[in-house]
């Protein structure tokens, strides 16, 4: 047996990703409904603010699990050997282009 089977083969990020991505957007969210909840019947230009951000992260949200159904995250090796580079590429533009 030689030292490269004992080794623990590296998988890439994308579980360590989808995790971070779904609780960003719990995050988001949650203080989203809590700020509509206790601000109820008294919304200002600060809400309006605040809207905004929140469609634009859930932009961001989308754009990112949509990365991640095409490669990111994976190693670099499954990505260039996949033909997905072009598609990640595609939806990284997007990404930048909507934030």
């Amino acid at each position: 047996m030689s030292d490269t089977d004992t080794l623990s083969q590296h998988t890439g990020h994308v579980d360590t990703l989808n995790l971070t991505v779904s609780l960003c957007l719990c995050y988001t969210l949650c203080i989203a409904l809590t700020r509509l909840w206790i601000r109820r019947g008294a919304f200002g230009f600060d809400d309006v603010v605040v809207l905004i951000a929140t469609l634009v992260t859930l932009g961001h949200t989308g754009t990112s699990y949509a990365a991640l159904a095409y490669g990111l995250g994976e190693p670099w090796s499954e990505i260039s050997n996949s033909g997905k580079l072009p598609e990640l590429n595609n939806v990284g533009l997007n990404d930048a282009a909507s934030s």
